[in-house]
């Protein structure tokens, strides 16, 4: 057979073999990152009753539109999670959780997340949480374009309707986070549960992790106590993954609008990290300065951020990219605070 109709015979089966791949590798949630619609049913008044650390998780139905448009249908638990924003003096309406049963979700939209957060609005009657909600969804993506060692997040219109007919319909922007085991597990990882410290860290790891708490503004972490902290480890050693945005600078929540509690001390930009050698400290934030293109293309194209978010996170992560600018800046403003 001679290239030429060999040429010939494989331009006639490629639509034939991107059919195959396509009808093997089905869409899933977290493929892409336009807004998903879901409507989430349950008995909305025990959910929003019980947020007690024991709390069980109770039976809910998820409708979703999938990246093709078609709506899917799936049962679930559903239960009220998180600390802060779990009591209800904080927030109305608290952050969740799904529990799928693995086999119902196998070949499916929702494959390998069994369990899956949202983070939800808080405060149903302000306006204003909804743009903590985004600013949040955005840092968790902002951190996702320096590593993929990260979790994936997808922003969704939440409907949340009550199964006893007692409440109306909320509608609200959320966004859902991924399973831990699936992030281990697209990053050929485990989840690693026992006490690190920072140390203990594959090096880059631990000095990415620094500078981006560093960067958007929060000292709410504890690598030994793995508080905002989720701990992997592969062949070549441990890695600390963050999450919990809502206490940073750069998320800037207010919990004591409408009469909640605000945190017991204001967040602040400060390094928590270790007094790493220039030479190893240097190459990361070069690799972080590279992305701030991205960083400022994601923010100015979210929808969900309005006006002033766009300019408060552009301004506040300009201060952090002007200080990693140099040597000098970093010694002068990151390593006269390590430890």
């Amino acid at each position: 057979m001679n290239g030429q109709c060999l040429r010939s015979i494989i331009f006639l089966l490629f639509p034939v073999m991107i059919y195959g791949q396509e009808m093997n590798n089905p869409p899933r949630l977290f493929d892409n990152s336009q807004p998903v619609d879901i409507i989430l049913r349950t008995d909305l008044i025990r959910l929003l009753n019980q947020r007690d650390d024991d709390n069980d998780y109770q039976p809910a139905t998820i409708i979703i539109e999938d990246i093709k448009g078609e709506s899917k249908e799936f049962d679930t638990e559903v239960q009220a999670r998180g600390n802060f924003r779990r009591d209800s003096a904080n927030c109305d309406f608290p952050p969740i959780r799904l529990n799928f049963k693995k086999k119902d979700i196998v070949d499916t939209y929702f494959e390998g997340n069994e369990k899956i957060k949202i983070v939800s609005h808080c405060k149903t009657a302000i306006s204003e949480f909804d743009q903590f909600v985004a600013r949040e969804y955005v840092t968790y993506r902002i951190y996702g374009l320096l590593t993929p060692i990260s979790f994936k997040v997808r922003s969704a219109n939440i409907i949340y309707e009550d199964t006893e007919n007692q409440l109306d319909p909320i509608e609200r922007i959320g966004f859902l986070i991924e399973d831990i085991d699936h992030l281990a597990s697209r990053n050929k990882m485990k989840e690693f549960e026992e006490s690190l410290t920072l140390t203990d860290l594959e090096k880059n790891n631990a000095i990415l992790l620094s500078l981006f708490q560093y960067m958007i503004g929060n000292t709410d972490w504890i690598i030994n106590m793995s508080k905002n902290l989720k701990t992997f480890s592969d062949s070549a050693g441990f890695y600390a993954v963050p999450y919990d945005f809502d206490y940073t600078m750069l998320v800037g929540t207010d919990y004591s609008l409408g009469g909640g509690k605000p945190f017991l001390s204001a967040p602040v930009r400060l390094y928590k990290g270790l007094c790493f050698d220039m030479n190893e400290i240097y190459p990361v934030a070069e690799k972080i300065r590279s992305k701030r293109k991205e960083i400022f293309e994601l923010i100015s194209q979210e929808k969900m951020l309005d006006y002033n978010s766009r300019q408060h996170m552009k301004a506040f992560l300009s201060e952090f990219f002007n200080v990693i600018k140099s040597e000098n800046r970093i010694k002068e403003n990151i390593l006269t605070d390590c430890m």
